[in-house]
């Protein structure tokens, strides 16, 4: 109750609601409204739970896991609980002598942990501290003063008389299964929120090819018969009824309603007969008649009364008719069975803006209008950035400083025809940075051979690597150095990128808080291709993936004609596998390494050419 908004309320299971007899939500909303558990606020073993007239008590006397606690439970037959020291005479459960606490611990309070069967009551001083939360005192002004205030009883609808706004139910719509492009010829199934709403006259799609559905279907399908890109509709039509309540009349708008009723109910009160009278309670009798206050010390006003008094309410019913639409723009892409880029390679460096949102496309995030979300924490998705490369000027980046939603962002590609190539890969630089030494985020990168319908895994970045770079309090943006290069491709089995309809997709996945990341440098080609080093003579390697689960590939340019050897060590410099020797013949040696029967940790590869170290790199095993 005393963090921000998003969290301030009372979150319960609604298997708690289906026994009448619970006492959960009175429980909770006693925590809301300023108090602790009996036996402590916060502290420990006969805690103090600052209010005067709760007996200290050892523990919970519900479930309880103080090895120190009594094993039963307390009920109405145990009363006293807890007076008397326990069988050995260690002084574990009372908190005071018997003589200062004749009755013991308050096991019936609504603050302890006890069966809701027996918990019945709150203090005068709890009840004084509710008065307190709310209402405040003569120096300051109560937590929860503004419940109720006439503004939030205005603003919340509680008012008498109060006519909720019409027509609230937003219309909204979903591609079944996320199959937001496919094939020409190829079906889509949408799906909508019809069960939210009642009374349904109209309930039409628009599937933005001059085709309509006015069926009444909630799963529709269609199938499009041109490539393109297609707007998508649904409108509905249905009527509701609402409501107004008053203790008074006068207070209804009864010209514009429909009908009304009146609604009678006797309520049972408790209290002082004083307090009652009050009221104007009738059938007034003594309910509970001293005993608390010679045990716990409440004074003469510890007899108290039951009674009744009636209440009446008047309800009016207004019926309304209501319309919804929602239009979502190139909602479905429908693309050709076989790509039309068959250039020998592909680079992507985002120097120019329609690179993404052309060849590159990220992901729009519309979300429900009829769920309820107070998170200040807003969607992003992929967007270019000047300034920031790791080749040229400008790449494309996750602002996740600021904090994400949980969930994907996604950016995907055109289609490639890469059915000529001999060994399809994607290659592409990135650089992130977290913000505390518990990364969560990753990144996953896919292809798909069927125009986007399914994505098959063709790699990931652990969250260790998305982070890289190392911990930024400020928005990180990389320097040179702490940009990285990898290389991906189907490891299993013949490599599936030998295709003429290829597409690639990123997928940053939230499933916490970080820091910034980037991807620039983009390059789909031959693997041999694309480690050519033009721009140096000097020999360099190269290790992907990297992290690896357990199979590695190394690649080394530029030691022809060089007698070589390739070892692994770990951190200490013992070496743990010899990965390759011999002569290598030509500029481009590849080594495909199995380290799945090593343990997971730090290794470094070292290159060797004629005895002498030539390179050496960090690899992470991580299974």
């Amino acid at each position: 109750p005393w963090g921000g908004m998003s969290t301030d309320g009372i979150v319960i299971l609604y298997g708690e609601m289906d026994d009448i007899q619970s006492t959960t939500l009175t429980h909770e909303v006693g925590h809301w409204l300023g108090l602790c558990h009996t036996w402590d606020c916060g502290g420990g073993s006969c805690g103090d739970d600052n209010v005067l007239d709760t007996p200290p008590q050892h523990t919970s006397n519900g479930f309880t896991t103080d090895p120190g606690a009594d094993p039963t439970t307390p009920n109405p037959s145990k009363f006293p609980w807890h007076v008397g020291l326990p069988s050995g005479g260690s002084p574990n459960y009372g908190c005071l002598a018997d003589s200062l606490n004749p009755a013991g611990e308050m096991f019936m309070n609504y603050m302890d942990y006890t069966n809701d069967d027996y918990c019945t009551m709150f203090t005068k001083g709890q009840v004084d501290v509710f008065d307190e939360t709310l209402e405040g005192d003569s120096t300051e002004y109560g937590f929860r003063i503004h419940i109720w205030s006439d503004d939030n009883i205005a603003a919340t609808g509680t008012a008498d008389g109060y006519l909720a706004p019409t027509c609230t139910k937003k219309v909204f719509f979903d591609e079944n299964l996320s199959h937001y492009s496919l094939c020409l010829g190829s079906p889509n199934v949408l799906k909508g929120n019809k069960p939210i709403f009642s009374s349904i006259t109209k309930w039409e799609w628009d599937f933005g090819d001059g085709t309509t559905n006015g069926s009444g279907n909630n799963t529709p399908q269609h199938i499009y018969s041109s490539v393109g890109s297609y707007d998508v509709s649904l409108t509905v039509e249905y009527g509701e009824t609402t409501e107004a309540r008053a203790a008074n009349l006068s207070d209804l708008d009864l010209i514009n309603a429909t009908s009304y009723d009146t609604v009678k109910s006797t309520l049972i009160v408790q209290g002082t007969q004083a307090e009652l009278n009050a009221m104007g309670a009738t059938n007034i009798s003594i309910h509970s008649n001293g005993y608390l206050g010679a045990y716990w010390g409440f004074g003469p006003t510890s007899t108290y009364y039951r009674g009744e008094i009636e209440e009446t309410t008047y309800i009016a019913y207004y019926t309304n008719s209501c319309t919804s639409t929602i239009t979502k723009s190139n909602f479905i892409t429908v693309l050709p069975t076989a790509a039309a880029n068959n250039s020998s390679s592909y680079a992507y460096s985002f120097e120019n803006d329609s690179e993404l949102g052309t060849d590159w496309v990220a992901n729009t995030i519309e979300e429900d209008e009829n769920i309820w979300d107070f998170s200040t924490i807003t969607n992003k998705t992929w967007e270019r950035i000047d300034g920031v490369a790791s080749d040229g000027s400008a790449s494309v980046m996750i602002e996740a400083r600021d904090g994400l939603s949980l969930g994907e962002s996604v950016i995907v590609s055109a289609a490639y025809d890469l059915s000529g190539f001999t060994n399809p890969v994607i290659k592409f630089s990135y650089s992130g940075a977290g913000v505390h030494s518990y990364p969560v985020n990753e990144l996953n990168v896919f292809y798909s051979n069927d125009c986007g319908w399914s994505w098959k895994s063709l790699g990931s970045l652990t969250p260790q690597e998305v982070v890289d770079a190392g911990l930024y309090k400020s928005s990180f943006k990389p320097k040179s150095s702490d940009w990285n290069d990898t290389i991906m491709f189907d490891r299993v089995g013949p490599n599936a990128l030998q295709d003429d309809n290829i597409r690639f997709k990123f997928e940053y996945v939230t499933n916490g808080s970080s820091n910034n990341f980037y991807l620039d440098n983009i390059q789909i080609g031959e693997e041999s291709a694309l480690f050519q080093n033009t721009n140096e003579n000097n020999a360099r390697m190269a290790v992907y993936p990297n992290p690896t689960k357990g199979e590695a590939t190394i690649v080394i340019e530029h030691l022809a004609d060089r007698d070589v050897e390739v070892k692994l060590v770990n951190i200490l410099g013992a070496e743990v596998m010899h990965l390759f020797e011999g002569n290598v013949i030509s500029n481009y040696q590849r080594i495909d390494a199995d380290l799945s029967n090593l343990e997971n940790g730090i290794y470094f590869i070292s290159v060797y050419a004629d005895g002498k170290s030539i390179v050496t790199d960090k690899l992470i095993l991580y299974k």
